[in-house]
């Protein structure tokens, strides 16, 4: 990772969030399909986005 990421790539792991407490699995791909949404700017805001601790 360390490689591609000095030659300019962007590493985003396809890990679902477990913070938010998902019933389902659609959620838990849902999650994962925002952030990269987000990231590459289709969304504006992620639906689910962390605020910190409680």
């Amino acid at each position: 990772m360390a490689a591609v990421t000095e030659a300019g790539a962007i590493v985003l792991p396809a890990s679902p969030a477990f913070w938010h407490k998902p019933e389902t699995v659609d959620e838990l791909v849902d999650s994962v399909v925002d952030r990269v949404l987000t990231h590459i700017g289709a969304a504006e805001k992620p639906s689910i986005e962390w605020t910190g601790s409680r």
